[in-house]
């Protein structure tokens, strides 16, 4: 889809922004007033993009509203090594991967796990029981004033290994490229291999969620690890980026550690 430089506040919105950005002409203003407009595109470049797929005009991202941001660079992902630690702490916690997780879902009848049709194919469910990892806020399960939880709603994304993903016809080599260097597929998140529990490399599906009482995950499957600070700030800029298509930078994120 191609984004307009100009909302209606800027003027005459048919203008073509591939053709008039960067001209006196641009928004329909004159040369008189050109300094102005610059003026604007420089008070508006810090705010985020609004849109998945914002077209790139002379180094500037520009979305529908008429914001413009410089284009920014692709941010790699951690390393590693930088993912994991083993138990920080004894209650459960965003970011938390558990294994042999039920990843059922209400369906219409006994549907098997699919691929989808269109342009793009997901794989759907429900699927098999497997590693899965927590994405309930920490911040929204921990009691205030004492040691426990405020509630016993659970919601995991499912986590399926790269080999079944390619065996499925679902990523190619250049999205796993992609993938394994900046992580940046919006419905993805990637995950490096945990030898020790037998989890292979693998890709979080962050677009199917799977809500569990606190009391079915704890007596069903076992966590085999938790995210250190690295993996915990690229696991919430991943949620950001699936829900709002906002690039913003991991350093930003300050996720709750105890």
């Amino acid at each position: 889809m191609r984004c307009r430089l100009q909302d209606d506040s800027l003027g005459d919105s048919n203008h073509d922004p591939d053709r008039h950005i960067g001209s006196p002409h641009c928004c329909g203003l004159g040369q008189h007033n050109l300094r102005n407009l610059r003026a604007l595109r420089e008070s508006l470049s810090g705010l985020p993009s609004l849109t998945g797929a914002p077209s790139s005009l002379r180094g500037r991202r520009v979305c529908r509203w008429g914001r413009i941001q410089p284009a920014m660079p692709r941010e790699e992902r951690p390393g590693d090594g930088d993912y994991y630690e083993r138990e920080r702490v004894h209650l459960f916690s965003q970011g938390d991967i558990f294994q042999d997780v039920p990843l059922n879902y209400p369906t219409l009848g006994a549907e098997v796990s699919s691929i989808g049709v269109g342009r793009r194919a997901f794989l759907s469910g429900p699927l098999e029981p497997g590693f899965a990892m927590l994405i309930t806020a920490t911040c929204s399960m921990r009691a205030q004033g004492i040691t426990g939880y405020a509630h016993l709603v659970r919601t995991l994304v499912p986590i399926i290994s790269v080999a079944v993903l390619e065996q499925a016809g679902l990523l190619n080599a250049s999205s796993l490229g992609l993938a394994r260097k900046y992580d940046n597929l919006y419905n993805y998140m990637y995950l490096p291999a945990i030898p020790d529990a037998g989890m292979a490399e693998s890709l979080a599906l962050l677009y199917m969620p799977v809500t569990l009482s606190h009391g079915l995950l704890e007596l069903t499957s076992k966590r085999s690890t938790q995210l250190s600070i690295e993996g915990a700030r690229q696991l919430q800029r991943k949620l950001v980026l699936m829900a709002s298509a906002a690039p913003i930078a991991r350093a930003k994120f300050q996720p709750a550690m105890d």
